[in-house]
């Protein structure tokens, strides 16, 4: 099984966390731009509001990949 490349971005103080994978082109979204709750795909510019499950910004039907994160003394990730 291949490991999955985790995003995980405090968004006004609360943790997020993503698949790796920008929804629109598929590249890497860590080096992409974090302005508030927006992300932004340093690759192809897409927009995606991070509050909102990772949904696109605009019309486009596109949503990242979220993975739910478990909180009781410290954060694991739930896979």
């Amino acid at each position: 099984v291949d490991a999955m490349e985790l995003l995980v971005v405090n968004v006004e103080g609360s943790l997020v966390a993503y698949r790796d994978a920008c929804a629109a082109c598929g590249e890497p979204l860590r080096g992409g731009d974090l302005a508030g709750r927006m992300l932004r795909c340093a690759s192809c510019g897409a927009d995606f509001d991070l509050r909102r499950a990772g949904r696109a910004a605009g019309d486009e039907p596109l949503q990242l990949t979220p993975i739910p994160l478990l909180e009781a003394g410290g954060v694991r990730v739930a896979v």
